[in-house]
């Protein structure tokens, strides 16, 4: 009997809050779009969902991504159902972004919320960067976003930080002084991503610095590689290139210290951002180099380099807000 009471106060509790927010979604603009607990707007239509088409401006008609959103939003929230929660944000973000960019940031934001809890630091802090560029016209958006960067930037991922394949992967089909090269820009490779930024005022200037300089290091070896003009040792080689610059364009994204007097950190931070997006766009150049030499070297030996440099260009392409 207990345990009967128990599942049925359990379903009505589900009920009235699924009410009580589909409620309050309404209040907001007729039967269209509200806010939940956190300040996330979500949409919803009176009884059954209506799935319109992305833009449309109908009094009382929510959007398709809204919709989404929203499913989302419920499967995270009232069900625990995550991987639904994440296909739900990651359409939404897909569908939106030029539409609705308020509403891709906000579901880029929950999304990487989900990210950073399964411990994949990296793909969360991609997350909030897209986040805070899609956003960047909604303060609440900028400053949720800072302050997840400066979250991120604390903890450490459980996963590598290495994109693409692992660091140490052989090259197929290219000579063994290319490998020997590679081998040695790995080494640098992994020193660099052992490094942290520290993103205290008396460690800021020197974290950056150390950080850019090993950076450039790993990139000088890797140049090293590409000088050999072999495809099948150009293609790894420029990706890695690419992924340390784009990797470093994120880290630098974080929250500045506290006691920093305001007009200093306005200073620090156009500084940092401005870095940020010079080395997105040098990450860009990269991994288009790396396609180049994709398409002259033997499909086998860099079919897994090809896909990495694919997903990375994407990547920094909706960073910086350009398409080719």
């Amino acid at each position: 009997m207990k345990r009967r009471r128990f599942f049925w106060c359990r379903r009505f509790a589900g009920f009235f809050v699924a009410a009580a927010w589909l409620a309050t979604a309404c209040s907001h603009r007729g039967q269209g779009a509200g806010r939940d607990a956190g300040g996330h707007r979500v949409s919803v239509d009176a009884g059954v969902p209506y799935r319109a088409p992305v833009g449309a401006t109908k009094p009382g008609m929510a959007s398709a991504a809204e919709h989404r959103y929203y499913n989302g939003y419920l499967a995270e929230t009232l069900h625990g159902n995550t991987d639904e929660a994440r296909a739900a944000y990651r359409d939404v973000i897909s569908s939106a972004g030029k539409t609705d960019p308020e509403l891709a940031a906000r579901a880029a934001l929950r999304l990487a919320s989900l990210e950073s809890l399964a411990g994949h630091r990296r793909d969360a802090q991609e997350l909030v960067a897209r986040a805070a560029v899609l956003g960047h016209k909604v303060p609440a958006i900028v400053e949720q976003a800072d302050r997840m960067q400066a979250h991120l930037a604390s903890i450490r991922s459980r996963g590598s930080q290495v994109r693409g394949p692992p660091a140490g992967t052989d090259l197929i089909g290219a000579s063994a002084e290319a490998n020997k090269l590679f081998d040695k820009a790995e080494t640098l490779l992994s020193a660099y991503h052992r490094m942290r930024l520290q993103p205290r005022l008396e460690a800021l200037r020197a974290s950056v610095a150390a950080k850019e300089h090993a950076m450039e290091q790993a990139v000088r070896a890797y140049g090293k590689v590409v000088a050999r003009a072999e495809p099948s040792a150009t293609a790894p080689a420029e990706f890695r290139i690419a992924s340390l610059r784009h990797d470093l364009a994120l880290s630098l994204m974080f929250d500045l210290p506290p006691e920093l007097e305001p007009r200093e950190a306005a200073r620090i931070r156009r500084s940092l951002r401005a870095s940020a997006r010079s080395n997105l766009r040098q990450a860009r150049s990269a991994y288009l180099r790396s396609l180049e030499a994709v398409a002259k070297a033997d499909d086998a030996a860099t079919a897994r380099w090809r896909l990495a440099a694919e997903n990375g260009l994407r990547s920094v392409e909706d960073l910086l807000g350009v398409r080719r």
